[in-house]
């Protein structure tokens, strides 16, 4: 609608990624779920950028909003996932995500009938 936020620019439709952040946070605690690294606070304008789908919102849409398909990480980190995930393939910090991205997969196709190890 073209609406800007004075601090941050334009403001985005809501869309519940912004309180499933908040809601992750307080579950799993404020700090990355792969280097352990801690967040930046609300106030910091890539907030909203602390969280990833593991698997894709645009392939897997109807997974976009489901705490099993989301990691909390720094913003530093979800921009790796989203831009450059082939480099992090050989490092073994990023292993586990690796391995749930195609656990996912599997579930999501019907192959395996519930994700028990997430």
């Amino acid at each position: 609608d073209g609406t800007f936020h004075t601090k941050f620019g334009k403001v985005r439709k809501a869309i519940g990624e912004i309180n499933t952040l908040d809601w992750l946070i307080r579950e799993r605690g404020a700090i990355s779920e792969i280097s352990g690294e801690p967040l930046v606070g609300k106030d910091h304008p890539r907030y909203h950028w602390q969280v990833f789908h593991v698997l894709g919102k645009g392939e897997y849409p109807e997974w976009r909003l489901e705490d099993q398909n989301l990691l909390i990480t720094t913003w530093q980190e979800q921009d790796a996932w989203t831009q450059r995930k082939w480099t992090l393939k050989g490092n073994k910090m990023w292993a586990h995500v690796f391995a749930k991205e195609q656990q996912l997969k599997r579930f999501a196709r019907g192959v395996e009938e519930t994700p028990e190890t997430l």
